[in-house]
C-alpha cells in the first residue's frame, strides 16, 4: 500500500470505504498499545492497602497511627518490618527510651512477635521489668 493511497481523502457518499485492513490494523496497534502503557503504569503506582498505611505510620511516626496500622492489618507482612522500625527508632535517642518503648508496648499487640523483642529493648534501657501494660 502506498502512502499517497493512504493519504487519499475518503468519497464523498461513504467516508469509510478508502479505509483499509491495514489502516485499521494500524489503529488497533495503536490504541492497544496505549491501553497497554495505561494498564501499566498504574499497576506500578497502585499499592496495597496494607503498604500504604505502614509508609504512612513510618512516615509520620504516629503511635496512634500504628494501633490502627496493627489492628486493621493484624496478618500483614509489613507488621513486622513496622515493630522492627519503631524499635529503631527509640533507640536512635529521638525521645527518652523508655517512655518511648513503653509507648511502643502501647502500641504492638501482646501476641505479636515483636512484642517480646520490645519488651526486652525496653527492660534494657531501664523500665522496670513487668511494668510496661
Amino acid at each position: 500500500m502506498s502512502l499517497s493511497r493512504m493519504l487519499k481523502p475518503p468519497d464523498e457518499g461513504r467516508p469509510w470505504s478508502t479505509v483499509t485492513r491495514e489502516q485499521i490494523i494500524v489503529i488497533l496497534i495503536a490504541a492497544v498499545a496505549a491501553v497497554a502503557v495505561a494498564v501499566s503504569w498504574y499497576l506500578i503506582r497502585a499499592r496495597p492497602s496494607d503498604r500504604a498505611a505502614y509508609d504512612e505510620v513510618v512516615f509520620s511516626m504516629s503511635l496512634e497511627k500504628a494501633t490502627r496500622f496493627f489492628g486493621t492489618f493484624p496478618d500483614s507482612p509489613y507488621a513486622d518490618r513496622l515493630v522492627t522500625d519503631l524499635i529503631g527508632w527509640c533507640r536512635e535517642g529521638r525521645a527518652n527510651p523508655v517512655n518511648c518503648y513503653r509507648m511502643v508496648l502501647e502500641a504492638v499487640p501482646r501476641d505479636h512477635p515483636g512484642y517480646r523483642e520490645a519488651v526486652g529493648a525496653y527492660e534494657a534501657a531501664g523500665g522496670e521489668r513487668g511494668g510496661a501494660r
